[in-house]
């Protein structure tokens, strides 16, 4: 999740990033915007054993307040559309660490593994940080 787009990706052992998609956020539109995400996915996947939301860090209060508004929709999102996955919350270093790349890699670190391990190819960085907590999400609920 940035400022200004959502990204979200499924995972689907042994190695594959089955979907990825991404939407520009917009004020006013963003619970619709990310339930768009949201049921592309359940189009493509079904209903997925586990969701991970990436509940991102922000030092200044008022982008921690906008930001904590859209994991909110994310998550009402999810529940709307997959109302027996768990949900699980990830900070960014907590992801980083479960999926492999380590707590305080890079963005080009994290691109690069998504690339190198599965051979993913995001078309922006907020999808190849979905593909990794995607990935983390997988080895935390399934322990692989």
């Amino acid at each position: 999740m940035s400022g200004t787009r959502f990204a979200i990706a499924a995972y689907a052992h042994p190695g594959l990033l089955k979907f990825t998609t991404t939407k520009k956020r917009t004020a006013g539109r963003q619970y619709e915007l990310i339930r768009e995400c949201v049921l592309e996915v359940a189009a493509e996947v079904g209903e997925p054993g586990y969701v991970g939301i990436e509940q991102p860090f922000f030092g200044f209060p008022k982008s921690a307040y906008m930001h904590g508004m859209v994991v909110a929709r994310a998550e009402d999102a999810c529940r709307a559309v997959w109302r027996h996955a768990p949900i699980r919350f990830f900070q960014p270093s907590e992801w980083r660490r479960a999926c492999g790349v380590g707590g305080k890699a890079t963005k080009a670190e994290v691109k690069e593994f998504v690339t190198a391990n599965f051979g993913f190819r995001p078309a922006n960085q907020d999808e190849a940080d979905a593909a990794a907590v995607a990935v983390a999400m997988w080895i935390e609920g399934f322990a692989e």
